[in-house]
C-alpha cells in the first residue's frame, strides 16, 4: 500500500493516465485508500491536489465520476485542485489553454476558494493579463469577500489594472486596509518609486466623483429621507462630504466619467477630440493625460498657421513659456492674446 502511495510522491515518477488509473483500483479495492484522503504525495493531499500540481489533468474528470473524488475539497492550504491546476499553469498562453484546464479538471471556477485563490494570487504577482482572461473566462470576484486595491497598489504595474479592478470586476474604490487607510489616505511619497500608482490614485479619484446634477440627486433623496420640514442647510458639510457623497457614488464607472468630461469640452467648447488620447484617458484611466491636453491639441491644429515659421513644438514651447496652459475654452480672442505673446518675443 505504502508503495503505491509512495509512488506518486517521488519526483522522478510520472506516472501515466492509466497507470494512475491502476493505483486507484488496487488502492480503492484492497488498500481501502480513497482518493480524497489526505495521504499522497509528499505534502500529504487528496490525490486530485498531486495530479494538479504535477500538472497529469487527465484523469481528474474520470477520478471524480469512476471513483468519488471530490473536486471542491481543499488541502490543508485551503486550495482547491482547480485553483492550483490553473496556478500552475500561469502565465497562460493563450485563452485557449484556460479553457482546456477547466474542461479536463471541471470543479466550480466561482467556488469561494477558488476565486480568492486566483484572484489575490494575480494581483499579488503582477499576473494582470491573466485576470483579465479569468474575469472574462467567468471568474466573479465579490470585493466584500476578496478587496483587491491595496493588493493592486502595492503589487501592479499595469496602467490599466486599477481602472479594470473598478470598471469591470466592481471593486471598491473605498476600501480600507487594516490601518482604515483608502487608496488616497496612503503617503505619495511611497509613489515614488511605483510610478503605476499616479494613475491608480487618478482611477480612485475619479471612481468617486460625480456631476453636480449628480450630487443634487443625492441631496434631494438624502432630504427625502430625513423628512419634509427638515433644510438640507442643516446637514453639515462634513457629513456630507466624508459620507454620504462617497457611498452614494462609489460604484461611478471611471470610464463614464471621463467620456462625459470629453462630451462636455464637445458640446460647450467645440474641442475636436484627438483619438489617441482619448484612448489613454477614457480607456486606460492614465494619469498623464488631461482635459488640458485635448484643448492644447485642438488649440495647436486650429492655429498651425499661427507663425508659419516657427515648428509645431516650438509653438507649443513658447505658448507655454507666455503662461497659455490650455485650461481655458479655445476662442478668437483667446488665439488673438496667444498670437500677440507670441510677436513679443
Amino acid at each position: 500500500m505504502y508503495a503505491l502511495i509512495h509512488r506518486l510522491s517521488v519526483n522522478n515518477i510520472n506516472p501515466t493516465s492509466d497507470q494512475i488509473r491502476q493505483i486507484c483500483t488496487k488502492l480503492i479495492q484492497h488498500h481501502g485508500i480513497h482518493p480524497n484522503m489526505p495521504v499522497f504525495g509528499e505534502t500529504k493531499e487528496p490525490l486530485l491536489h498531486v495530479l494538479a500540481h504535477r500538472r497529469k489533468l487527465g484523469m481528474m474528470r474520470e477520478l471524480c465520476q469512476q471513483m468519488g473524488a471530490d473536486v471542491e475539497q481543499t488541502n490543508m492550504m485551503g486550495e482547491t485542485p482547480l485553483a492550483i491546476a490553473l496556478i500552475t499553469a500561469m502565465p497562460f498562453k493563450s485563452d485557449q489553454q484556460l479553457r482546456s484546464i477547466l474542461e479536463k479538471v471541471g470543479g466550480q471556477l466561482n467556488a469561494p476558494r477558488t476565486v480568492a485563490l486566483l484572484a489575490t494570487y494575480c494581483v499579488s504577482k503582477d499576473l494582470f493579463i491573466d485576470l483579465i482572461r479569468l474575469h472574462c473566462a467567468g471568474l466573479v470576484v465579490d470585493p466584500k469577500q476578496v478587496p483587491l486595491m491595496h493588493l493592486c497598489a502595492a503589487n501592479c504595474t499595469n496602467t490599466y489594472a486599477g481602472m479594470f479592478l473598478l470598471d469591470n470586476m466592481d471593486q471598491d474604490p473605498l476600501e480600507r486596509d487594516a490601518e482604515g487607510r483608502t487608496i488616497l489616505d496612503l503617503p505619495e511619497e511611497e509613489d515614488l518609486d511605483k510610478t503605476w500608482c499616479f494613475d491608480l490614485r487618478s482611477q480612485v479619484r475619479d471612481a468617486v466623483q460625480n456631476s453636480p446634477e449628480h450630487d443634487l440627486a443625492v441631496m434631494m433623496v438624502v432630504h427625502k429621507r430625513l423628512g419634509k420640514d427638515l433644510l438640507l442647510q442643516t446637514i453639515p458639510p462634513e457629513l456630507f462630504s466624508a459620507f454620504i457623497l462617497p457611498n452614494a457614488t462609489r460604484h461611478r464607472k471611471i470610464s463614464q466619467v471621463r467620456a462625459e468630461r470629453l462630451q462636455a469640452l464637445v458640446d460647450k467648447e467645440g474641442v475636436t477630440i484627438n483619438e489617441s488620447l482619448e484612448f489613454q484617458y477614457t480607456h486606460m484611466g492614465s494619469s498623464k493625460v488631461m482635459l488640458h491636453d485635448f484643448r492644447r491639441v485642438h488649440f495647436l491644429e486650429l492655429t498651425s498657421g499661427l507663425c508659419s515659421n516657427m515648428s509645431r513644438d516650438l509653438l507649443e514651447e513658447r505658448l507655454t513659456e507666455s503662461g497659455f496652459l490650455f485650461d481655458e475654452p479655445y476662442t478668437e480672442d483667446y488665439a488673438a492674446r496667444a498670437k500677440a505673446a507670441l510677436s513679443r518675443k
